[in-house]
């Protein structure tokens, strides 16, 4: 979703937090030099929590990917609603 000059990823899962962070991380990826320009934010959205909340190698990857583009990753569990 564009927004701005803001770029958001946004992932909506059950419960597997690491297969989010990797969905979003390769679509920045694929996407990230067609959107130069753009501030990244990343958005995780999950029905459970499966495991406890630790930062994966994977996660603090991909929230330094959405820092140098001055963006962040937000993941939040059974909100009705999320700001962007």
């Amino acid at each position: 979703m564009i927004e701005g000059e803001q770029a958001f990823f946004i992932e909506l899962k059950g419960s597997d937090l690491v297969e989010a962070v990797r969905q979003i991380m390769r679509t920045v990826e694929q996407l990230g030099k067609k959107l130069s320009g753009y501030r990244f934010e990343g958005r995780i959205i999950m029905t459970r929590v499966r495991t406890p909340n630790v930062k994966s190698t994977d996660r603090i990857k991909l929230e330094k990917m959405l820092r140098r583009t001055g963006g962040s990753l937000a993941v939040k569990v059974n909100w009705d609603e999320v700001e962007v």
